[in-house]
């Protein structure tokens, strides 16, 4: 189905839908599903608004490619419960001042509220006792997120996070869902309809990673490079990783390799402490947040290997990581620990090892870097599993999930108030 079997046009009148986004957790353009999200809806015919943090170097306002973009600046937690709950009070009451604005002009008939967190409910519910329609466009598992990251499966803050979740279910007339794992959880633990949640994966866009060619000099004058590309945060295993590469250092003698570490997060600082105690930072590179194109294309272009540290976890289980889809487009092999989501996206371009097996991790990475024959072939696998999970092939479930959600405003034939 193509973006011109749904027609954004109001029922009964020639008005496009109007569409707003609402993100707290990133920056737009930053946020990459949000960005083609944006994208792909105003070149269905949408006209789209974005509220999103600031990030410092951007302007509070600007357009994007025909997308409306409206920032704040945010507070940003510095740890500890009291600075978090700073950081999103003061979120969503900016976020609620520019909502306001943006209903005067150009005025919104559907909310997209994309987690984490899942606190976008105790805002929307006013708009739509005025007609508006709210999607759910579910990220995370804001409960696991939080068991993950502080070891807790109990106690009055997770009681609240589940609370926050059924509430935001319970709000969306329709959801969003980033595969099928967490499309099952809407159903059962969101009981929502089946029919109202719709799969949307993160997969990158046709040409990309840009066409460049590979640099050499990224390897640091060692024979391979391997890369990790994404957010490094306490839940996202980069010091697993750290530990592989110290077994690879030290315990097996292999030392042909550079590993870059192109990102940043919360637990970056920690990482390079970690790395300078295994002594192991001659062959650890953290490239910091990488901003253009084309250099993060050249990484993957020079990389021999690609890596998925994520550990088993009620979250990593049922997550996909959107670097899973970049590395496959690169057509770079994988190695990655054994995860259901990321057996299920990177299927045969992967080796896998079990989870939380850091001696049997760094053993794939050495056998994928040194056995060219195996490269080809998972070479060979990412170029046929990556057309099918590319972002073009997802925009028709994201403009169904639209005329799902949009659909009662049809029905009524009427342009809805403002």
């Amino acid at each position: 189905m193509s973006p011109r079997d749904h027609s954004p046009m109001s029922g009964g009148t020639t008005r496009p839908h109007r569409v707003l986004i609402l993100v707290e957790n990133a920056p737009v353009p930053g946020d990459r599903r949000v960005t083609e999200e944006a994208r792909s809806l105003h070149a269905a015919g949408y006209v789209v608004s974005v509220i999103c943090p600031a990030a410092p170097e951007r302007e509070i306002e600007e357009p994007l490619e025909g997308v409306t973009i409206k920032r704040y600046r945010p507070h940003t937690a510095t740890g500890g419960a009291v600075s978090q709950i700073a950081e999103y009070v003061v979120a969503l009451a900016k976020t609620s001042w520019l909502m306001l604005g943006l209903l005067r002009s150009p005025g919104f008939d559907v909310i997209q509220a994309c987690n984490p967190p899942d606190l976008f409910f105790l805002i929307v519910w006013p708009f739509k006792l005025l007609g508006k329609r709210f999607i759910f466009d579910q990220h995370d598992l804001t409960p696991e997120l939080f068991s993950v990251l502080y070891e807790r499966d109990r106690g009055p803050v997770l009681r609240v996070l589940r609370w926050s979740e059924r509430m935001t279910y319970a709000l969306a007339d329709t959801v969003i869902a980033c595969n099928e794992s967490y499309r099952r959880i809407a159903v059962s633990r969101g009981h929502k309809r089946p029919g109202s949640v719709f799969v949307v994966r993160n997969g990158p866009r046709e040409g990309w990673p840009l066409p460049v060619a590979a640099d050499p000099g990224l390897k640091r004058g060692r024979r391979w490079l391997v890369v990790y590309m994404g957010v490094m945060g306490y839940q996202d295993g980069a010091d697993v990783l750290l530990s592989a590469v110290d077994v690879l250092v030290h315990e097996m003698g292999f030392h042909d390799a550079t590993f870059a570490l192109v990102g940043d997060g919360n637990a970056a600082p920690s990482l390079r402490r970690q790395a300078a105690e295994l002594g192991i930072e001659e062959f650890v590179d953290f490239t910091g947040w990488i901003s253009d194109e084309e250099i993060l294309s050249r990484y993957l272009a020079t990389a021999d290997a690609c890596v998925c540290p994520e550990p088993s976890s009620p979250l990593n289980d049922h997550s996909t990581f959107i670097k899973v889809m970049q590395y496959m487009a690169s057509g770079t092999p994988i190695v990655a620990f054994d995860l259901p989501e990321t057996r299920f996206s990177a299927g045969d371009a992967a080796a896998y090892a079990p989870s939380g097996d850091v001696r049997a991790f760094a053993e794939r990475i050495r056998e994928v870097l040194t056995d060219g024959p195996l490269r080809s072939t998972m070479e060979a696998a990412a170029r046929e599993r990556i057309p099918a999970l590319r972002w073009e092939r997802q925009v028709p479930a994201l403009l169904a999930a639209y005329e799902h959600a949009l659909a009662p405003q049809r029905r009524a034939g009427s342009r809805p108030t403002r």
